[in-house]
């Protein structure tokens, strides 16, 4: 018999999203901008990427009547927050 998915270990992924830095912190982190600098990754791309991903993890656990981790619900208010307060730095 032909399982789904294997569903992720919920608290190895508030694990990981919490030792992630979250997009605030990386901006003027040098640590981070090395890092990234280092293996020619663009951050901003990493963040929409992440974002994305995040996104469609909501609408997935949604859409299967799962409750969705705080972690995660935090993690995308973190890039809307980061989104609205450098668009209001461009006006």
């Amino acid at each position: 018999m032909m399982k789904g998915p294997k569903q992720p270990n919920i608290k190895k992924l508030e694990k990981r999203l919490q030792a992630l830095p979250r997009p605030e912190e990386q901006n003027g982190n040098p640590a981070v901008e090395e890092t990234f600098e280092m293996y020619g990754i663009d951050p901003a791309v990493v963040d929409e990427r992440f974002r994305q991903r995040l996104e469609r993890e909501v609408r997935e656990r949604r859409a299967r009547g799962e409750e969705v981790p705080q972690p995660i619900l935090d993690a995308l208010e973190s890039f809307s927050q980061r989104n609205s307060s450098s668009l209001d730095s461009k006006s």
